[in-house]
């Protein structure tokens, strides 16, 4: 789900009738097209936007613009615009950008922008990007990643940055290295004769060359300003004298002039332009709205009039049916309305707010009733709209929000509570969590609305819940989602589609697969339900995974590639959490012994991941890629894979069954290489040896003592191997983890045969064949190497399973699958190799 668009801001502003043309800056800005950014910088009323849009007009490139405003410094509003911007000029372009954006916990804005580097390094137009008024941007998170795109941006893009003042970008090192020009004040400021031709062509004034030199030295070639004075000098009998008394040449005068401009209008239109200065822009059913019954006549009318009068409004649609201010005018004018009227500025908010909120606008609804100062109604506003807000990953709109209203009122209010903590839970600060939740739970009246108040205590459960599986306490996070089941009405999906989340993947780690299934099928209904491919997608992966560990990988394929296929039909391929969903299949591929399809999901899921800031899947995706090289002989790809793992684990928490994983695929790499004194050291500083216990955690456990089974086996210590190994396959077949059985009797075979007990060896090789040959298991006989090829050759010769055996050995490499070689003796020269190599698997 990503915001939406009011197109209006994508709007290029037209060139005015009359315009005074300005050839000399039009060739400064075709001159600079060659520099990654064109800055102009000057305070209001230098005429900074009427010389872009007369550039613009004829620019040869395509030129996309957005016009800025406070709101957009949510990094993700800020970026959901941006690509906008982009697609009027490409449709496609910034697709994988979009497609980041659309998660509830979106990637940095760095990662955003290196995504949409290779978007538009992707076509081969140079194109024009224009972000107007800049100056409103005070986001540190926003000008750090526009500074990175700045300085990595393709050839192809040329971007313009109008502003009031200097933003906070690598200004000074893009000067350097001459990727910058720059229009100032000092440029923009007319001339004599353009002061001539604005004054006597433009707004229609039959002025003295003396009196334009007059008013153009006054107002220092200040456009706004002799604007205003042309619009008071309409209608005088003397301009001479007007111009004589114009006396000041700095901004001061502004308020002279604003009073003069307001004199020659009638009263209505003066009352218009005052009580419509609160609006950004400006619509005429909006402004019937905003000036009620005061005003006579149609405001549409009132709008086109002013247009008409150049009275300093900008249409912001081919159709004229929304406009703006200039901005100087709306600031001088809403100064003037505080002045002139107080009283009614509250007024006129709240009307604009209620407005808003009738014709879905919820943001604008938000904003205004805060500077109505009216609260109560703007915490009203942010309970009912933040649900839309989580899917579109905006928490930086929602805290600020919060923060706009008084702290008291914020804390006494529990959803608001609740929705903060759900923010706060999503960015990952945790600690923030349950100060909010206990807070929510002393605000709760008993005598509030029963379903509201069940939901209430229900999101606090979901969230406690998600929490409690985050810091690893599974059993209380079963009790806990538990309880949100039972407290939250059917009609709470989110939060269900959480407490769901939290359960399945409790009741996993505790080994409970069936109904770990039950509850990310339920989360994947709750996805759909709501319409929200993050969740959906989250269920699919998390149900998939389950099917995994019993074995079947063919289900958890097609789970994957179902979840693939949505997002690619949702145009949400490119989300950082479908990164997760690439490393499941890559996980399956490598099972299969496709390890070139493997290694290509494995990739891209790293890739994607990156940009997520969520370390699990970070580590999972490198776990995933690790086993793949290791399978495909590149030992130090491996190596150097795992050590960014241990990077991320080292520096962030994850959950314990990855840390479990990473080890796992570390020692199997040391006894590959052969580096058996690695593993050993392993095995005695985490005292594996005491973990044999399967309460809590089986997948962890299960992982390290299979693990501790190699070691074992590396040492010659067949016997207790055997025995570890008999324990593993016991808990595993009774809790219906077929997936760690087929690796475990793989495992006892090896060691049965190791120690010359062939028919048992067969047996325990048998058994994993028949459960391994319906899911299309491959890897897990093939990366044991020599003495498996040797032992599948002899089930062969005894009739198990021909045509899976014969395709098993057919993917051994050219080195492992020659003929048979003689029977291994116990205890002789040759079983030590065997042993040797088996502790080499793959």
């Amino acid at each position: 789900m990503t915001t939406p668009v009011l197109t209006t801001k994508l709007y290029i502003p037209p060139v005015r009738p009359n315009l005074v043309s300005r050839p000399r800056l039009i060739e400064r800005l075709n001159a600079g097209l060659h520099r990654n950014l064109t800055l102009i910088s000057a305070p209001a009323g230098f005429g900074k936007t009427t010389l872009l849009s007369e550039w613009v007009a004829g620019c040869e490139r395509p030129v996309a613009w957005l016009s800025l405003d406070e709101g957009d410094n949510d990094p993700v509003r800020f970026f959901t615009y941006l690509v906008a911007a982009l697609q009027t000029f490409a449709p496609n372009l910034g697709q994988a950008t979009q497609g980041l954006l659309g998660s509830p916990q979106p990637p940095p804005p760095e990662a955003l922008v290196a995504t949409l580097i290779n978007d538009i390094a992707a076509t081969s137009t140079p194109l024009v990007l224009v972000l107007d008024d800049y100056h409103t941007i005070v986001e540190l998170a926003v000008h750090e990643a526009l500074g990175f795109l700045l300085e990595r941006q393709p050839p192809q893009m040329h971007m313009v940055i109008v502003t009031r003042q200097d933003p906070l970008l690598p200004l000074s090192r893009l000067r350097a290295q001459g990727q910058m020009a720059e229009l100032r004040a000092s440029d923009l400021q007319f001339t004599d004769e353009e002061a001539a031709a604005f004054l006597n062509q433009t707004m229609g004034l039959n002025l003295m060359p003396d009196e334009v030199a007059a008013l153009e030295a006054r107002t220092e070639g200040w456009i706004a300003g002799l604007q205003l004075a042309a619009l008071s000098l309409a209608g005088q009998a003397d301009s001479g004298a007007f111009v004589q008394a114009f006396s000041g040449d700095d901004r001061h005068v502004m308020d002279y002039l604003v009073d003069e401009v307001l004199s020659r209008q009638s009263e209505p239109v003066q009352r218009f332009l005052l009580q419509t200065s609160i609006l950004k822009r400006l619509s005429g059913p909006l402004c019937d709205v905003v000036c009620g019954d005061e005003l006579p006549g149609d405001s549409q009318e009132a709008l086109e009039h002013l247009e008409r009068a150049n009275l300093f409004i900008v249409p912001l649609d081919n159709r004229r049916r929304w406009y703006r201010y200039h901005h100087l005018f709306a600031d001088l004018l809403r100064a003037r309305l505080r002045q002139s009227q107080p009283d009614v500025v509250a007024t006129l908010h709240a009307r604009a707010s209620e407005w808003f909120e009738r014709n879905g606008l919820a943001a604008e609804a938000v904003n205004h009733a805060l500077a109505a100062r009216d609260y109560e109604r703007a915490a009203r506003l942010v309970e009912r709209n933040t649900v839309d807000l989580f899917p579109r990953g905006e928490l930086h709109t929602l805290l600020n929000w919060v923060k706009a209203l008084p702290e008291e009122l914020a804390r006494s209010r529990p959803w608001l509570c609740i929705y903060q903590a759900w923010a706060l839970t999503f960015a990952g600060q945790l600690d923030g969590v349950e100060p909010l939740l206990r807070n929510a739970e002393q605000h709760i009246q008993p005598d509030d609305h029963a379903t509201e108040t069940r939901d209430m205590l229900g999101n606090i459960a979901a969230m406690r819940a998600y929490v409690a599986v985050v810091t690893g306490d599974f059993s209380h996070a079963i009790e806990l989602a538990n309880l949100a089941g039972e407290t939250l009405s059917e009609s709470s999906l989110w939060a269900r589609s959480v407490f769901q989340w939290a359960l399945g993947y409790a009741h996993r780690m505790r080994g409970d697969l069936t109904s770990a299934g039950r509850a990310f099928a339920q989360v994947v209904r709750l996805g759909q339900a709501m319409d929200n491919v993050w969740t959906t997608v989250t269920g699919m992966t998390d149900l998939a995974m389950v099917h995994r560990v019993r074995g079947r990988l063919r289900q958890a394929a097609d789970l994957y590639r179902e979840a693939l296929q949505l997002a690619t039909e949702r145009n949400a391929r490119n989300l950082g959490y479908m990164g997760r969903v690439e490393a499941g299949l890559a996980g399956v591929l490598y099972e299969q012994n496709d390890l070139a399809a493997a290694r290509r999901y494995a990739a891209g899921s790293i890739e994607k991941t990156q940009w997520w800031e969520n370390p699990n899947h970070f580590v999972f995706s490198y776990n995933v890629l690790a086993r793949v090289l290791q399978a495909q002989g590149n030992f130090q790809g491996a190596l150097e894979t795992l050590q960014k793992a241990d990077q991320v684990r080292r520096k962030f928490p994850v959950v314990p069954v990855l840390t479990s994983m990473i080890e796992t695929s570390k020692v199997r790499l040391w006894l590959a290489q052969g580096n058996t004194a690695a593993a050993e050291r392993w095995a005695q500083e985490n005292r594996v040896g005491e973990r044999e216990t399967f309460d809590e955690s089986p997948e962890e456990k299960e992982q390290l003592l299979v693990t501790l089974a190699r070691v074992l086996i590396a040492q010659r210590k067949v016997d207790e191997a055997l025995r570890l190994l008999n324990r593993l396959g016991e808990n595993a077949e009774a809790k219906g983890r077929i997936g760690i059985l087929i690796e475990i009797l793989v495992l006892q075979a090896m060691a049965l045969q190791a120690k010359g007990n062939t028919a048992h060896a067969l047996g325990a090789l048998k058994k994993s064949l028949a459960l391994a040959e319906p899911e299309g298991y491959v890897r897990v006989f093939v990366g044991e190497g020599v003495p498996m090829a040797e032992l599948l050759r002899q089930a062969a010769s005894r009739g198990i399973a021909p045509r899976y055996v014969s395709k098993l050995l057919a993917a051994f490499p050219a080195s492992s699958a020659r003929g048979p070689s003689p029977l291994v003796e116990p205890l002789t020269k040759r079983e030590l190799e065997v042993l040797r190599l088996v502790a080499q698997g793959a």
